[in-house]
């Protein structure tokens, strides 16, 4: 089964290509599926004093919908293309995002951690964020909204679970330990809430070069009977579906058989083979 849940596209301010390239191009590929998922946009910073380029604004996110949904329509029976949305989870603003997942007709919500407070750990510009911190402080910070997010019940599957790693920083090899069972905890969070988990296979891009969450997560994963979905998490239509092909391989070598899919927030489990079980 040939999908990807996980992109993003010119409304979210860093990515390029507009939603029909996507489309046109997951066509090209032969993919079974394509979902698209833009970010949310932003709701606890004013866009306007923060970093550019963060989010769709949102007076977009209604002209967003209705363009997946015309797109839907207009390539049926060529691509099964399924409506989705990246959702930040934000502590204290819960409220709001279930205003935002309640309002338009998903067929799932990404629960993704990129910020801890006004910091947002995933992007580049902000690496200084990172000075005068200890390492384990800022994974115990995140990995704690990682397991509060799991718990709200308010997504379909967990994003890039442990996307702390991506710029290298971190704890040294001496607090390993402590960094797996945060790692543990954050899965076993996921786990209780019988929600899924997306291998994210951008992560070899990134300078971590290693996909999100590590093998190490996923064998735990899959020990906690974790479903699992396949996203390249594409900012450009020339990297969709990047990395899946080993993504898919790395599945079949810790014993995973198929993988989830979604429609309007319903999960099925279909065989990498493509057939539905």
């Amino acid at each position: 089964m040939q999908i990807d849940y996980h992109t993003h596209h010119v409304r979210c301010g860093h990515a390029v290509g507009g939603l029909e390239e996507y489309v046109k191009r997951a066509i090209e590929l032969g993919m079974d599926q394509l979902g698209l998922s833009d970010h949310m946009p932003l709701i606890h910073v004013r866009a306007e004093e923060y970093y550019p380029e963060m989010a769709m604004p949102m007076e977009e996110l209604p002209r967003y919908v209705e363009e997946c949904l015309m797109l839907k329509e207009r390539y049926k029976g060529q691509l099964d293309i399924r409506v989705g949305l990246e959702g930040d989870y934000i502590e204290g603003y819960e409220e709001q995002i279930e205003r935002i997942i309640t309002d338009y007709p998903w067929d799932y919500v990404i629960g993704s951690v990129h910020f801890l407070g006004e910091w947002d750990i995933t992007d580049h510009r902000q690496i200084h964020g990172w000075e005068g911190k200890d390492p384990l402080a800022v994974y115990t910070q995140y990995y704690d909204a990682v397991q509060k997010a799991a718990a709200t019940g308010l997504y379909d599957f967990m994003g890039h679970l442990d996307a702390i790693k991506r710029f290298k920083f971190g704890p040294g090899p001496e607090q390993e330990q402590e960094v797996i069972e945060l790692e543990k905890a954050a899965l076993a969070a996921v786990a209780r809430s019988g929600k899924a988990m997306e291998l994210n296979a951008s992560g070899l891009s990134k300078p971590c070069e290693e996909m999100f969450p590590s093998r190490r997560m996923l064998v735990e994963a899959v020990r906690l009977g974790i479903p699992l979905t396949l996203g390249s998490d594409a900012h450009q239509p020339g990297k969709l579906g990047e990395h899946l092909d080993q993504a898919r391989r790395l599945l079949t070598e810790i014993g995973v058989k198929e993988v989830a899919t979604f429609e309007k927030r319903k999960r099925t489990m279909v065989l990498l083979n493509d057939k539905e079980v």
